[in-house]
């Protein structure tokens, strides 16, 4: 059974027999007529046809993908007495969009679990960025608030995050059309259904 572990892994496996064999590597290279082939130690290749033309961005993506994975729960940015991870401050992000957003909103639109997400709130409570509000009527149910705090710390991360990583993509995308920039929104779009 072969296993392409897309999107999220560039390293191929191929399990044989049984599962006590485990996985075999296999390597990902193109043929002299630019086919993609998969080979197989002690294997024969395979020709990766099925993604035609469109091989390198399905790459890209994941390499992406994988870059993105590798880095969301790592705290890189730092702020006043604290260190926040990409995770963390896209908890933050969400929340100033839609204020007073309740748990299970937030966990839909940032496809994570609840558990997940509490785990981030509580993280972001402790650091005194984010704050519940409880309704007079019920105790146990409660919305979400960036505090002042939060909210520096997000406009220092807005700035920095600019600068290193999306003042070069804008300008790429700015080249395109708005219809170019419809149909690259459908692709994401697929991508994350």
């Amino acid at each position: 059974m072969l296993h392409l572990g897309f999107p999220y892994a560039i390293l191929f496996f191929v399990y044989k027999g049984n599962k006590k064999t485990g996985p075999i590597p296999a390597v990902l290279r193109k043929s002299p007529d630019k086919a993609n082939i998969l080979s197989v130690p002690g294997e024969r290749t395979m020709k990766l046809e099925w993604m035609g033309r469109h091989r390198s961005l399905v790459e890209a993506h994941i390499k992406s993908a994988n870059r993105y994975a590798q880095r969301y729960h790592v705290r890189w940015f730092r702020f006043e007495d604290v260190s926040l991870s990409s995770a963390q401050i896209q908890v933050m992000e969400y929340i100033l969009e839609v204020e007073h957003s309740n748990m299970s909103e937030l966990a839909e639109r940032l496809g994570i679990t609840r558990s997940a997400l509490t785990k981030h709130v509580q993280a972001l409570e402790s650091f005194a960025l984010v704050e519940k509000e409880h309704p007079k009527e019920n105790a146990k149910s409660y919305t979400l608030r960036v505090t002042e705090k939060g909210l520096r710390a997000y406009q220092a991360y807005s700035e920095e995050i600019q600068t290193r990583l999306f003042a070069p993509i804008f300008s790429a995308l700015d080249e395109m059309s708005d219809e170019d920039l419809e149909r690259l929104q459908r692709v994401y779009d697929l991508i994350n259904r």
